[in-house]
């Protein structure tokens, strides 16, 4: 099996949980629990493709859950009127680094009912953690409301209709790629109804690295035995800044490793120390560092940071996850 034919079959999954109860709270504790790796959901339901895509490219339906995908089945097919009635942009796009590989999901609310409503919105993503509002908005029988999720990340929304909560969807990490996607679900009498979600199906590239540095900003005698490390994500790069614990303070230090895994969107970065030739202080060192890891075409999901012992074992001591706040 080709690459790009086994990343077509692993495709990505929407995450969508139907809460029963609503609210900031609710929207939260289903951020909690929404995973933000690659899916592998079933696909079904080859459509034309849109306009301004490249020549070849399909959309395809993604069908969540039998559930769902039993209950599409008894309820109306999806057709509302019009455009939406109104388009929400949730995030700045400014702030999304290598946006081209990272592009929005929009998630579309039909109004199912043949009477107007009064539609809000709670939502909360990964990245602050801070639930904020969308609407209200009057949406007339049989037409849609949209939002746009511009920055990658995962998000809980829940829809609240005439007052009343219907529901908490989540979606993953993992819908914002390099393909145009979005989601359609239907507001019926008491709940949300999940229509499936459609996406082109181009092969994404995976990040690459493109270059790697490590400075030594200061070194001491440790006053404890372990090392750390914090990593930011900062444009088209990662930063860290760390203490590497090593048997004196003379030592130098030096990125052994660097390498991205594309199963888990993860780099994985290994500093080790060399003895300096010349004496120095008989204590245990205490190193402190700044590291850079730079890439090309997109950014990994997950860094993880490692500092080498002096029997060569690979310690594991810092992990971040892009636009997360776990």
């Amino acid at each position: 099996m080709s690459r790009m034919t086994e990343k077509r079959t692993k495709r990505r999954t929407l995450l969508a949980a139907l809460a029963a109860s609503g609210g900031a709270a609710a929207a939260a504790g289903c951020l909690q629990g929404l995973e933000t790796g690659r899916g592998t959901g079933s696909e079904t339901g080859l459509t034309t493709h849109e306009p301004d895509d490249p020549p070849g490219t399909t959309i395809t339906e993604t069908t969540h859950d039998d559930d769902a995908r039993d209950k599409r089945a008894t309820d109306p097919k999806w057709d509302p009127s019009g455009d939406p009635v109104e388009t929400f942009r949730v995030g700045d796009r400014e702030s999304v680094a290598f946006p081209n590989a990272n592009r929005p999901h929009s998630l579309t609310f039909w109004n199912r009912v043949d009477r107007d409503r009064e539609v809000r919105f709670t939502h909360v993503d990964g990245a602050t953690e801070e639930a904020e509002f969308v609407g209200p908005v009057t949406v007339p029988a049989d037409h849609t409301i949209q939002i746009e999720l511009q920055v990658p990340t995962r998000y809980a929304l829940t829809a609240f209709v005439d007052g009343d909560s219907f529901g908490t969807v989540a979606v993953g990490r993992e819908w914002f790629d390099c393909n145009h996607s979005g989601t359609s679900y239907a507001l019926g009498e008491t709940d949300i109804v999940d229509y499936g979600t459609a996406s082109t199906l181009v092969a994404c590239t995976d990040p690459k690295i493109a270059s790697t540095s490590v400075d030594v900003d200061d070194r001491e005698c440790a006053n404890d035995a372990g090392g750390d490390a914090t990593i930011e994500y900062d444009g088209e790069r990662v930063r860290v800044h760390g203490t590497f614990v090593a048997s004196n303070p003379c030592h130098e230090l030096s990125i052994a490793e660097a390498s991205y895994v594309d199963e888990t969107n993860t780099t994985h970065v290994v500093l080790d120390a060399t003895h300096p030739e010349e004496a120095c202080q008989d204590c245990v060192g205490a190193i402190y560092y700044r590291a850079t890891v730079d890439f090309e075409r997109d950014l990994p999901d997950h860094v993880t940071i490692h500092h080498r012992d002096a029997d060569g074992n690979a310690e594991h001591v810092a992990s971040a996850t892009r636009n997360d706040r776990r």
